[in-house]
């Protein structure tokens, strides 16, 4: 009887719960059709925030918005509501028989968006797919496939809510969030407030479902004993505001892409990547292509960034990307239309004459009276593989031969493969300038110029001149006038040498080279906060500006990027031979190279602390005073001159014999030759004991050598070879063998590690010991010569 009686009454409690529900339907309905809503544009996203989609922002809403709606109030119909699931299934079906194509592709280019992220976060070293078709289709693809995607989504939540099955609402809308904490990558605050609230909603529709409490047996009420509409009003104007503002007045950290074209660049960016990028390499920090947009506070981290082997060391420009067309703030390549109209098939036509814009220097080296060649060995470690680095004096050779590499347009030698080249090799010829000197350039020219080749050469070279001069002089209104406080208008009509110490002389004077500056204030041009307010930025700022200030003044120029082996760098380097260096991030460099006519295009340094500014205002100076010493020359000739007494005529018969002048002299020049000479010995010496400094080390390396050389034990380009011979000789006097000698040296030169202090002063000390016992065991005329001319040990 008291089961009967407790089921009677919880009976009568759900009826009275039915029955307040049927009272406010609408209230419910509203409330529902929010969270349907709010569920779906917080878990779509969530995911956007995350990976971007190549789909226009407004397809998005309706979509993430509008299925969940529509499909909720097709729940409610008698008919359609009992069949729905399986009519979606069907239907989702038929439209991957009907464009599986396109749907195949879009799901891969978001696979691979998602495969970078991985890659990016947690260095899964994942490799991505293969896509078809052109960059320009990805977006439509990728619409075709999110459509079925998120109707599928849209319906689990439109079931979850109707039928209250918090479970399967939870799961489908939670699940970008658990990817996001997997990946550390954090969604918006509002967001995940938004999903939570909708969560908190789900959950008291499905109490609502089932009222009776399993130990109380009460009744749960959504509004309360009294029939209140607060909790309804409450969680639905609170779910309107959220959604509201997630979808019209938040930030852009987490909406869909503003643009088609914005999101198809991200895909691409995202791609190249996943084919270029070093994935599980060392990190390092590098500048952004041109990009002052993308322009940060650069913190080079020292890691290796290129391998080079080269027999004779040299200083080089590594030449990677090459910008000809700045819009926006981004330097790119010249646009295809430079490239038709004329020009069309020009390209096909120069190489067809052998003539290869990028590797132009290649002709001209060939035609000069005398060249040599060095080999060079490069080992792509962590930086793009999308390009070879090469230098402007590169030959045409091996794997730079146009079977092996692509040269695209002009602007560009590019790996070939899907995932680019990481080991190449290359010649180059030794380079005849290391910075702009118009005089040796015009005598280089009036050289080449009597070769039998050049006819052939001049020929394509005119046509691509023509191009150049249309296509890389251009300057937008807007750049031009952020560079009007530069003075460049003056240059016009000038030669390219007082253009250039023009653009030297600005920045010197009134701009700040700094790795640390961060780009400009977000709203404000790049270029113009650089000229007029900042003053200050990286290689990028310096290399962009002067690149204009040269178009403005007639001259073509581009945008240059890659890394810079500078001569005071390659100091270490020059007296050895077969060496391999590591060339880590900070030596990644921007610069400007200009087109010099019949020569091709040449680099030009403008950043200050990049070239010796002094050393050409010096040589200007000498020139300035030889024109005034020549005026005051002519003007002495040209004035009368006055007889000189007879006693002067005298005393100058009597002078001192200009051979005594000539002795003193010499002796003079004997005594500060060996007082110099020995404050520098002893000053190498002394600067052995300096620990933890490399420079030192290389020292010491290059004393002992020397000194063996002149032992009769030449040190040859593997030491090792050499090893038994060389420790026979000298490990008896010397505190450590020659072997361990090497090994710590190595270390140094080629495992970049620091030595301890007392490893240092064991090869100090061998350095000093070898010296003294060789020094010991020479006879007198090679003691004089070590005392006095070699060595001065």
């Amino acid at each position: 009887m008291n089961w009967m009686k407790e089921k009677t009454q919880t009976s009568m409690e759900l009826n009275q719960i039915t029955e307040q529900d049927k009272s406010h339907p609408r209230r419910r309905v509203v409330f529902e059709l929010l969270l349907a809503a709010g569920l779906s544009v917080g878990c779509w996203y969530t995911y956007f925030s995350m990976f971007p989609s190549p789909v226009d922002p407004m397809i998005n809403m309706l979509l993430i918005a509008g299925l969940p709606i529509g499909l909720y109030l097709l729940c409610r119909n008698p008919f359609l509501g009992r069949f729905l699931v399986f009519y979606v299934f069907l239907l989702t079906a038929i439209y991957f028989v009907l464009a599986y194509q396109a749907v195949w592709n879009g799901f891969l280019v978001m696979v691979n968006i998602i495969i970078q992220v991985l890659n990016d976060q947690l260095n899964a070293g994942l490799i991505p797919f293969e896509l078809t078709g052109d960059t320009a289709d990805w977006g439509k693809d990728v619409l075709l496939a999110v459509i079925p995607v998120i109707l599928l989504a849209s319906m689990g939540i439109a079931h979850s809510i109707y039928h209250k099955e918090p479970l399967l609402g939870f799961v489908l809308t939670a699940l970008p969030v658990m990817v996001g904490l997997c990946l550390k990558v954090g969604p918006s605050i509002w967001l995940l407030i938004l999903l939570m609230l909708g969560w908190t909603g789900l959950l008291v529709l499905s109490a609502v479902a089932r009222p009776v409490s399993r130990k109380k047996r009460k009744p749960i009420y959504i509004q309360n004993e009294k029939n209140s509409p607060l909790p309804y009003i409450f969680l639905g104007v609170t779910t309107a505001l959220l959604l509201c503002y997630v979808l019209v007045f938040s930030g852009d950290d987490y909406r869909p892409p503003q643009s088609v074209d914005g999101a198809k660049a991200s895909v691409v960016a995202a791609q190249e990547h996943l084919r270029y990028d070093k994935l599980q390499g060392d990190e390092i920090d590098q500048l952004s292509r041109g990009d002052l947009n993308s322009a940060h506070p650069l913190a080079y981290t020292e890691n290796t960034v290129l391998t080079l082997n080269m027999l004779l060391p040299r200083a080089m420009y590594l030449r990677g990307f090459a910008g000809g067309d700045f819009a926006g703030g981004k330097w790119a390549p010249a646009p295809e239309g430079a490239y038709s109209g004329e020009y069309t098939g020009m390209i096909e036509w120069l190489e067809q004459k052998d003539f290869y814009p990028w590797m132009q220097q290649d002709r001209l080296y060939r035609m000069s009276k005398d060249y040599d060649f060095v080999s060079v060995k490069a080992e792509n470690v962590n930086g793009s593989s999308k390009y070879l680095y090469l230098p402007y004096e590169a030959a045409v050779s091996g794997d730079t031969m146009p079977d092996q590499v692509r040269y695209i347009k002009d602007y560009g030698a590019f790996a070939k493969g899907l995932r680019g080249q990481r080991d190449y090799s290359f010649k180059t010829f030794l380079p005849k300038f290391e910075d702009y000197n118009e005089k040796a350039l015009t005598g280089w020219l009036s050289e080449l110029k009597g070769s039998p080749d050049w006819n052939d050469y001049a020929e394509p070279e005119s046509v691509y001149r023509r191009y150049v001069y249309d296509t890389y002089l251009y300057v937008s209104d807007e750049d031009a006038e952020a560079l009007k406080s530069s003075g460049i208008d003056q240059c016009v009509g000038k030669t390219i040498e007082y253009t250039l110490h023009h653009i030297r002389s600005k920045f010197d004077e009134s701009f700040t080279y700094d790795v640390e500056q961060d780009k400009a204030p977000e709203g404000k041009d790049q270029l113009a906060y650089f000229m007029e307010h900042s003053k200050a930025g990286n290689d990028m700022y310096f290399a962009t500006a002067a690149a204009l200030m040269f178009r403005q003044a007639g001259i073509p120029a581009r945008y240059a990027e890659g890394y810079y082996l500078s001569p005071d760098y390659m100091k270490l380097y020059t007296q050895m031979d077969d060496v391999t260096m590591d060339i880590p991030d900070s030596l990644a460099h921007s610069w400007v190279e200009i087109y010099i006519d019949e020569i091709g295009w040449f680099p030009v340094e403008v950043i200050p602390g990049f070239y010796d500014m002094e050393k050409q205002q010096t040589k200007e100076t000498q020139e300035d005073e030889k024109i005034e010493e020549e005026k005051q020359k002519s003007y002495e000739d040209e004035a009368p001159q006055n007889d000189q007494p007879e006693q002067d005529k005298q005393e100058q018969d009597k002078s001192i014999s200009p051979w005594w002048f000539a002795g003193l002299a010499l002796l003079l020049l004997i005594a500060l030759y060996e007082v110099l000479g020995r404050m520098r010995i002893r000053r190498l010496l002394a600067s052995f004991g300096n620990v933890g400094n490399k420079e030192n080390v290389y020292a010491m390396y290059k004393y002992v050598t020397k000194v063996m050389a002149f032992d009769h034990h030449p040190i040859p380009a593997n030491p090792y070879d050499k090893l038994e011979e060389v420790g026979s000789a000298y490990d008896a006097v010397t505190e450590i063998r020659f072997a361990q000698f090497l090994r710590l040296i190595n270390d140094v030169r080629f495992g970049e590690r620091n030595l301890s202090q007392e490893e240092h002063k064991k090869i100090a000390a061998y350095a000093k010991a070898a010296g003294r016992h060789i020094y010991s065991t020479q006879k007198r005329g090679k003691k004089f010569l070590m005392k006095f001319i070699l060595f001065y040990v």
